[in-house]
């Protein structure tokens, strides 16, 4: 199965590395995403955390 990219929690923060077509699909759903040096962050909720897993069902993103 082809991955699209990697998510860790690190630090309070979900942390996202992603193709650039995962990064816009992300950015609609998360409007409060960050992007910083090709990676993007959001910090942890459990709603965050409900959302992101829905997404890597979609998307194949595995966690580091």
């Amino acid at each position: 199965m082809k991955t699209f990219g990697k998510l860790r929690l690190e630090d309070g923060f979900w942390r996202l590395t992603c193709e650039p077509h995962v990064a816009i699909r992300l950015r609609r759903l998360f409007r409060r995403i960050e992007n910083q040096f090709g990676e993007m962050k959001i910090r942890h909720t459990d709603e965050v955390a409900r959302d992101l897993q829905w997404f890597m069902q979609r998307i194949h993103l595995p966690a580091w």
